[in-house]
């Protein structure tokens, strides 16, 4: 009997491991995607907004009449875009219409960008 008590225990605690792996392994996949999911939105001006999507497309929108987006200035990090961290993320810009302007060095490093989209209505 005690030779049994001792698989009985083992199997008990295999059942406990295999239960705690699976909950880690699903929060992992959770978080994983979730991750995947995320979009970054930065606000330019009081009324201007830009995005970056988890599949690197920025778009830049105005709920104003019309605005043109800030100008940035890259030497020496003095007043750099807030996406300038993440520039290598980014593949596609969208200009929704509204914006007559695009800022100064605002897309500077962008190297990875390969289209441009702009919404004119």
């Amino acid at each position: 009997m005690p030779g049994k008590m001792i698989i009985i225990q083992q199997l008990k605690k295999y059942k406990q491991m295999k239960t705690k792996f699976l909950l880690f392994a699903v929060t992992i996949l959770l978080s994983i995607g979730a991750m995947a999911q995320t979009t970054t939105t930065w606000q330019l001006t009081p009324t201007m907004t830009a995005t970056l999507s988890s599949e690197g497309v920025m778009t830049i929108s105005t709920t104003a009449n019309s605005e043109a987006m800030p100008n940035y200035h890259i030497p020496y990090n003095t007043s750099a875009p807030p996406w300038y961290g993440l520039r290598e993320k980014i593949y596609s810009i969208v200009i929704e219409d509204k914006v007559t302007g695009l800022g100064t060095e605002a897309f500077y490093g962008c190297d990875n960008v390969t289209t441009v989209k702009l919404i004119l209505i």
